[in-house]
């Protein structure tokens, strides 16, 4: 007997590896059972869920049905771990992304209580990504069980119905878009070879509708017909919004940007740049927003702060309209933070909110119950119009705030430590930097010193919080009339405002006494 078949037998049946029979069972159970574990950071479970999900599901997978000319593959999200992994199966000319066309796809539920089969369909539609309203998705349903009416006859087993543990988030919306699923319960999962069975007849469904829509785009329009679904590209990844371009762009250090980003991925997924005006907060923000969508500008949405700004302009509230029969009636009109919430829920990068002028507005009272959303991403609460509402993970907030306005220790502190706050100081490196391009120029002499004299002079009649930025001074080119128009008609203002009940000290400040001749 050869010495393997020895070891074999010594070992026993039930001691052989127990993924070796049914490998995409066993990796499915093992991502179950990680499930209960979540966590948005990047955990040692979560860390191995990916590994499973991202590489040996679709390995499998990709075993079965890769000559037949599918494509395989898992997600998990990057950054802030998604609550609902999948692996799909799809065709990458109909279906580049998640986000747009029909592709079958497996949903793990969030409790881990089981794992959805489920023939589904992206929900953007246009190079902004627009989110498709429920009705389309509904109609888009209809028109694809119609198509597949025999085959949903033939297989009674299958259904719409799924529940991924997913209230408000994800895991509705993956609910809406399924035409047909079948769910395998935890540690219930069949073999691998019933698995296949089932995978690869969801797939000639997958292929019926794919041909159905080839029919419908290529004859002549019938107003009897149905609207066929929708399946445009979805904006793609712009790689030149790298991070050295987030360098060049903002001239700040590579460290200080690392560390906004990181903890935006790691640590918070809010934060707020914090500094007098002048400083390039909004322009950092913005640059920051399209660094980390990938160069998306429909993923970022900029809104600005105001003393008249309310709950209603941000989350959500009701609208007077006149009615048919001349009286008034009251619509729910959704805010700018549930607008990109929606936008973040139906797509799989990055989507990012800058609230310009943060703290110009009175924000215990703009932010409300979502104060709680903001420390707590895997929960949902109940608003006034909508019974859930969760914060996706995959939304990130920069906040920007003018020091010289109100101070940050004004701030409400249950809104304070929910953002980590980076200071922007005026910095002379970066003005130095600016005059560095050889595309500008300047001809006063000492131009940063003058800027840091002010400042420290400032500092010591107010604090640090109420200084001239050094964006006032970067103009592509800047001589001495430059910049005696712009001390008056920018800087000698402000500093008049500071000291509004001190004009002998708002006079001492003079241009030829910082940039002398």
């Amino acid at each position: 007997m050869a010495a393997e078949d020895a070891t074999a037998l010594e070992l026993g049946q039930d001691d052989e590896p127990e993924n070796s029979a049914n490998p995409l069972g066993t990796s499915m159970n093992r991502v179950l059972a990680l499930q209960p574990e979540y966590s948005f950071r990047n955990s040692e479970p979560m860390r191995e869920r990916g590994l499973l999900v991202r590489g040996d599901i679709p390995d499998v997978l990709a075993g079965w049905v890769a000559e037949d000319g599918w494509s395989v593959e898992g997600r998990d999200a990057t950054g802030r771990k998604s609550r609902v992994p999948w692996a799909r199966v799809y065709d990458e000319g109909l279906s580049p992304s998640a986000r747009t066309g029909w592709y079958v796809v497996y949903l793990f539920a969030f409790d881990g209580s089981g794992v959805t089969l489920s023939l589904n369909q992206g929900k953007t539609e246009g190079s902004d990504m627009k989110g498709l309203s429920s009705e389309i998705v509904a109609s888009r349903v209809a028109w694809a069980r119609d198509i597949l009416s025999e085959q949903l006859a033939d297989s009674p087993e299958l259904t719409r119905g799924f529940d991924l543990a997913d209230g408000g988030g994800l895991g509705d919306g993956y609910q809406a878009a399924s035409v047909a699923a079948v769910t395998y319960a935890a540690n219930r999962i069949p073999e691998d070879a019933e698995l296949r069975v089932d995978l690869l007849r969801m797939l000639e469904m997958l292929r019926a509708l794919y041909g159905a829509e080839d029919m419908m785009t290529s004859r002549e329009p019938n107003t009897h017909d149905p609207e066929p679904p929708v399946t445009r590209l979805a904006e793609p990844v712009d790689s030149s919004k790298d991070f050295d371009w987030l360098v060049e762009r903002t001239l700040w250090t590579r460290g200080e940007l690392r560390e906004i980003t990181e903890t935006l991925q790691i640590r918070r997924p809010q934060v707020v740049l914090a500094g007098p005006p002048g400083t390039g907060k909004t322009w950092v923000a913005e640059s920051l927003a399209l660094h980390l969508t990938g160069g998306r500008p429909s993923a970022v949405r900029v809104v600005q702060f105001h003393p008249t700004y309310s709950y209603e302009d941000f989350v959500e509230g009701l609208r007077p309209v006149p009615t048919a029969s001349g009286s008034i009636a009251f619509d729910v009109v959704e805010g700018a933070l549930i607008e990109i919430a929606d936008l973040a829920r139906s797509v799989e990068h990055p989507v990012v909110l800058v609230v310009d002028e943060m703290n110009r507005a009175n924000l215990p009272s703009v932010f409300g119950e979502l104060l709680y959303l903001l420390e707590y991403r895997d929960k949902e609460v109940s608003l006034l119009h909508r019974p859930r509402f969760s914060l996706p993970a995959n939304l990130f907030i920069i906040g920007t705030m003018n020091t010289a306005d109100r101070s940050i220790r004004s701030i409400d502190s249950a809104l304070r430590r929910r953002f980590d706050i980076f200071e922007c100081a005026p910095s002379a490196r970066i003005l130095d930097a600016y005059f560095a391009d050889s595309a500008r120029s300047t001809t006063v002499a000492r131009l940063s010193d003058g800027m840091t004299a002010l400042n420290d002079r400032l500092a010591e009649y107010l604090d640090r919080h109420h200084g001239i930025g050094h964006t006032f001074f970067m103009q592509e080119k800047l001589g001495r009339v430059d910049l005696e128009r712009t001390w008056v008609r920018q800087v000698k203002p402000l500093i008049e405002e500071y000291f509004f009940d001190q004009p002998d000290v708002a006079d001492s400040f003079a241009v030829r006494s910082l940039w002398p001749e």
